[in-house]
């Protein structure tokens, strides 16, 4: 096979799987929107349920109380999800930020997983090892946890206000004026323990997902990608 033909077969692939990317970062968009909106009221409740005995009021003692208390102290509906903004916003750009760190560092290291049969390039790398694989998804995990942590932040202070006591007036603001109060690392507290939860949650995750998508419908074409249907 000569370079021109390769070149014919590799681009429709590369069109395809730009598309099927595109495809799954909508699709985990939008489905993950939805699923976090849907239970938004109970992660704002148990939020407060988590800092009720810092106020020393006792409101959150149990689930029954703690949503009569939540709805109780809100105007509307649409107070039962503060916070949830911070929360629905960083789904897409820890996907990008995820998915690009894995390709980034699997290339790096001279490892493909790609099933793509056709392709010239694939011979030059081997593939990675189950182990490998967690922790290179660990490591892309530590990337979107420090990159999007101060929203992660946010969302904890925008959870526990109520229509009585309101600081922040939104995500922008509430960060601004924490780094004006107390410096910029304000927004990064708690990063520790949550990137250690954070790596091997990911790195299993991603692994166990790779290992699957093996037994997943794909195209005819040759490529060994997987189908629109069984990639989202």
């Amino acid at each position: 096979m000569n370079l021109a033909s390769s070149k014919r077969i590799q681009q429709p692939n590369n069109t395809i799987k730009q598309h099927l990317d595109l495809l799954h970062l909508l699709a985990v968009g939008i489905s993950g929107a939805v699923a976090r909106t849907f239970v938004a009221p109970l992660e704002r409740l148990k939020i407060l349920m988590q800092t009720d005995s810092l106020t020393g009021r006792k409101k959150f003692s149990s689930l029954w109380k703690g949503m009569k208390t939540m709805v109780q102290g809100e105007t509307s509906l649409m107070g039962l999800f503060r916070g949830n903004a911070a929360n629905v916003i960083r789904i897409v750009p820890t996907a990008i930020i995820q998915l690009s760190a894995v390709f980034l560092i699997r290339e790096k290291l001279g490892y493909n997983d790609e099933p793509r049969k056709q392709s010239v390039q694939s011979k030059e790398f081997k593939p990675s090892s189950g182990s490998t694989k967690i922790a290179i998804a660990g490591v892309s995990g530590l990337c979107a946890g420090v990159a999007l942590y101060p929203l992660e932040f946010i969302r904890g202070r925008l959870s526990v206000q109520s229509a009585s006591h309101c600081p922040y007036n939104g995500i922008l603001h509430g960060l601004r004026s924490s780094i004006r109060q107390t410096g910029l690392l304000s927004v990064y507290r708690g990063l520790t323990p949550s990137l250690l939860g954070v790596f091997p949650y990911v790195g299993i995750s991603y692994a166990t997902y790779d290992q699957l998508r093996h037994f997943f419908p794909k195209l005819q074409d040759g490529s060994g990608l997987p189908t629109a249907t069984s990639a989202v």
